[in-house]
């Protein structure tokens, strides 16, 4: 086994899964703080999958080295989707609509740091993701 940034075992690939569980608990804890985040669907979407990003990583040591490189790049492409969602409704919100001006009693500026939290947690989700499935690859 190659000895790359983030494998499995050294200090880079722990820090690399702190960072993506602390990133994913931010942005779970700052959206669901956030007053109106239950009525759009992509604010839940984001909600939910980064929730099962921080357990699915866990569950996933336990696997196989194929379900170790895999889990990772599905749950980066879910992960990637439901930031972007995200930051669509955000950005529908608060530039096209000006509905944040509209509705005072949505947080929308707390929208849009949950939504940068959950693009960090992707940022290290992929980068896990890629040295896993190079790993895979050079088995």
């Amino acid at each position: 086994m190659k000895d790359l940034f983030g494998s499995p075992g050294q200090v880079s690939g722990l820090l690399l899964r702190i960072g993506q569980c602390l990133f994913a608990s931010a942005s779970i804890g700052v959206m669901a703080s956030a007053s109106g985040f239950s009525t759009t669907t992509a604010f839940w979407y984001t909600h939910t999958h980064t929730h099962t990003h921080t357990h699915t990583h866990s569950l996933s040591l336990s696997l196989c080295i194929f379900s170790v490189a895999i889990i990772p790049d599905v749950t980066s492409v879910l992960s990637l989707a439901a930031a972007c969602s995200a930051t669509g409704v955000v950005i529908l919100l608060s530039r096209d609509t000006n509905f944040c001006r509209v509705e005072k009693q949505l947080a929308c500026s707390t929208f849009k740091i949950s939504v940068a939290l959950a693009f960090v947690s992707w940022f290290l989700l992929a980068i896990s993701s890629f040295v896993m499935f190079w790993l895979l690859a050079s088995v």
